[in-house]
């Protein structure tokens, strides 16, 4: 198709789509550039086109269509470089881009002058005679004049999302007379149209990217936290038996100040241990694969509370235990899961005995259970606060614990595609709800 005999407008809305559609759907960049790239040399008839695109500090080609080897080797670049190869930058930091190409990508035009537009493009039908009549002042910047070595038709279409412009379309025709204002009014619609789609699609591959190696890092990280505590459990195991035999050894025979010391160390490795427990359980949570099967979630209630028998009994604690379904879940953290929700009621008990109801109710397509309990309550501004990891409201000496078994339920019930969330006040008790999805 001519350009000067031609009227572009009459397939640019299907090119326009058609060039969408390849960003919208494509996996591979330079592929989906490609394709576009062979579309829009086809619609115009142009012998050459390019496009360059953002990398860095520099607007490479990404892909060219009918220009030479050597040509693109030659031009790729943008940045001016000194001696040594190192890019040159202005006084506020950016770099210093060369050739008409950088100009235009810099936006730094004179729309009085005739070969650039108010829409921040560039174009001539015959660029020896423009080069020949002009100064690099009226150039805006210094050219190298590579794109005049039998090429006489050029334009060069910014492609923009809002202010930011992402890379350039260049078209290029060894034949005089090739554009007309019409064309680049077109082209430079179409141009920000690429721009913005552009933009879109780096933002969501750069998402992509960052969620995988968030996914890596997050994974390497449970690796080491599970090693890690795994491989601390021995020695503080021996640390906390010898010290107990010392201090059963020498109690009493020695001054008031070592009794204490030996307490204190005694003390501090059970602290340690817990601590270390804890956070085994919580790296648990994510890397061991989850055995998706029915599970009675009155048998968990029941297989919780005796694993906690003891506290319960010397607590005086009451377990109310109402009517609950069968959900579809990994019942070894669901175990895990009650048994830190009723373990924390005992815990954070009043001056009272412990009252623990356990009930179900179901909501839309969630089943969501609650472990209410009528103990020191929490105040408001701490119920979001409450489920992150070693976040404590009280005091050690006043109840024991690492504040990870709050952060290990949202774990679990996150991993099982549900939501946790505590509803209390101060010295009113505290209800914590957490939904599961219907089976």
């Amino acid at each position: 198709m001519s350009c000067t005999n031609a009227q572009p407008a009459d397939g640019l809305e299907g090119l326009t789509a058609r060039i969408l559609d390849h960003l919208n759907r494509a996996d591979e960049d330079r592929d989906t550039m490609k394709s576009i790239l062979s579309e829009i040399k086809d619609f115009t008839g142009f012998q050459a086109v390019g496009l360059r695109l953002i990398d860095g500090d520099d607007f490479p080609y990404y892909v060219t269509h009918g220009f030479p080897d050597e040509f693109v080797d030659a031009e790729t670049s943008l940045c001016s470089r000194d001696k040594e190869g190192k890019i040159l930058r202005d006084s506020s930091g950016r770099p210093l881009l060369d050739c008409m190409c950088g100009t235009i990508i810099r936006g730094e035009i004179d729309p009085e002058q005739t070969f650039f537009t108010k829409g921040g493009s560039f174009w001539s039908n015959c660029t020896t005679e423009l080069l020949a009549s002009s100064t690099e002042e009226d150039l805006q910047g210094r050219t190298r004049n590579r794109c005049n070595e039998g090429y006489e038709s050029v334009a060069l279409i910014p492609l923009r999302s809002g202010s930011r412009r992402v890379g350039l379309l260049q078209f290029n025709d060894r034949r005089r007379d090739r554009f007309t204002s019409e064309f680049i009014e077109l082209f430079e619609r179409l141009g920000t149209s690429i721009g913005i789609a552009l933009a879109q699609r780096q933002a969501r591959l750069k998402l992509a990217r960052q969620a995988v190696e968030l996914q890596s890092s997050n994974k390497e990280l449970q690796q080491f936290a599970y090693i890690a505590s795994h491989d601390l459990q021995e020695p503080l195991r021996m640390i906390s038996y010898f010290t107990r035999l010392l201090d059963g050894k020498l109690r009493g025979k020695q001054d008031e100040e070592t009794d204490d010391a030996l307490e204190f160390i005694v003390d501090a490795a059970e602290r340690m241990q817990r601590l270390v427990r804890d956070l085994l359980n919580f790296s648990r949570v994510g890397t061991k694969p989850k055995m998706a099967e029915k599970v009675d979630m009155e048998d968990v209630v029941n297989r919780a509370a005796t694993n906690l028998a003891l506290s319960v009994r010397e607590s005086g604690a009451c377990l109310s235990v109402e009517s609950l379904p069968t959900v579809l879940a990994d019942e070894t953290q669901l175990i895990q899961l009650l048994q830190n929700l009723i373990s924390n009621a005992i815990k954070f008990r009043g001056d009272e005995a412990p009252r623990i109801r356990i009930a179900a109710e179901r909501l839309e397509d969630d089943w969501v259970f609650s472990v209410a309990d009528n103990g020191v309550g929490i105040p408001p501004k701490h119920l979001d606060s409450v489920f992150e990891i070693f976040r404590r409201l009280h005091a050690n000496s006043q109840v024991p614990g690492a504040g990870i078994g709050l952060a290990t339920c949202k774990r679990i019930v996150e991993r099982h595609g549900g939501r946790i969330w505590v509803e209390s006040e101060a010295a009113a008790g505290s209800t914590f709800k957490f939904a599961l999805p219907v089976d």
